[in-house]
């Protein structure tokens, strides 16, 4: 509600208690071609003592150590937990999400003196304050680095699918990391780099009949297209 009220277009995964896998979610995600993703949780441990909020991204995430770590301090700042820090992992959610991502453990459920606090609505909606001025604060901060990483995002799937339907293999993350790089630079065009794939040797070495080159090509072409 507070970043509908100032003009977001949200997206909930689930607004029940529906059951989603992780990669359902990232897939809603990232079929919806979001900006940002953030799965909220709160955390549990055996050990009851365990206490305060803790953030995490992906290293791979496009902008996602610096949302992590916005989102992160104003959460605290709002409810005065112990920060127990902005941490990579390599959660699902935020592998597969190809957008800036975030993975926020507002508080221990399994902490006593925590979970009655989680159990008041005032202090949720601070966690809710918290994570929203965290993510002001990241397009304050980052506006730029969140475009670019769309780039990078949309040129990575790009070549990849390309190559998958070109050629019928996965490219290795040196050979996306190359052509990646070019695209986002203005270097080759989508066009230029889809000629280059359909007349190299491994095409070639295809040995497709005339329908199914042209097959090949279209498909390719409509992948640059969408």
């Amino acid at each position: 509600d507070k970043l509908v009220g100032s003009g977001f277009r949200v997206i909930m995964t689930r607004e029940d208690d529906t059951q989603k896998s992780l990669e359902e979610i990232a897939n809603f995600a990232n079929s919806n071609n979001a900006d940002i993703f953030i799965s909220i949780h709160n955390n549990s441990h055996t050990s009851r003592e365990k206490c305060g909020t803790e953030t995490f991204y992906y290293g791979g995430s496009p902008g996602g150590s610096q949302l992590a770590g916005c989102i992160n301090s104003r959460t605290i700042e709002q409810i005065g937990t112990l920060n127990r820090g902005v941490k990579s992992a390599n959660y699902t959610q935020l592998r597969l999400t190809t957008m800036a991502s975030a993975l926020i453990e507002g508080a221990f459920i399994s902490n006593p003196e925590e979970e009655a606090k989680l159990n008041d609505a005032g202090y949720r909606d601070r966690i809710a304050t918290g994570i929203y001025n965290g993510i002001i604060d990241y397009l304050n901060k980052y506006r730029q680095d969140l475009i670019t990483g769309k780039r990078v995002a949309s040129a990575q799937s790009f070549v990849r699918q390309v190559y998958i339907r070109s050629l019928v293999i996965e490219p290795d993350q040196a050979t996306v990391d190359t052509w990646v790089n070019k695209l986002v630079a203005g270097k080759i065009s989508h066009a230029d780099f889809i000629k280059t794939i359909i007349t190299s040797q491994q095409f070639t070495n295809r040995k497709l009949d005339d329908n199914q080159y042209i097959n090949k090509i279209i498909d390719a072409y409509k992948k640059a297209i969408n």
